[in-house]
């Protein structure tokens, strides 16, 4: 388990990444910025430059707060609860997303990550 800081908008929201394979992965990366792109308005993601091999499974529902591989290629952060068809690998959760909407609002956004 790993927890990192999320700040996006001037708010810092704990996030503990719980799949093995990327603990390490952020653990060399961190910190870092990243431009997040709106999709479907429940949701933000990036694309990252190391593709994974991952496991991934279809949540039919997926959580605010929620933080998923999508494609083994795609990290997504979920602001809005979903029903979902798409097939993702959960790497972990905010511990407490409320305001997550809020602060990501509409549009792009720069998140930064540190680990706590």
């Amino acid at each position: 388990m790993l927890r990192i800081v999320i700040t996006v908008n001037h708010q810092e929201f704990i996030a503990v990444i719980e799949h093995p394979q990327l603990i390490p992965y952020f653990q060399t990366q961190l910190p870092m910025a990243m431009m997040m792109t709106e999709l479907n308005g429940n949701e933000k993601y990036v694309q990252l430059e190391l593709p994974f091999t991952l496991a991934s499974e279809r949540f039919a529902e997926i959580q605010p707060g929620d933080l998923m591989i999508y494609n083994n290629t795609y990290f997504v952060i979920f602001y809005e609860p979903v029903r979902n068809h798409y097939t993702y690998t959960k790497i972990g959760s905010l511990e407490n997303p409320a305001g997550l909407k809020q602060a990501l609002g509409n549009g792009d956004v720069q998140f930064h990550l540190r680990i706590e």
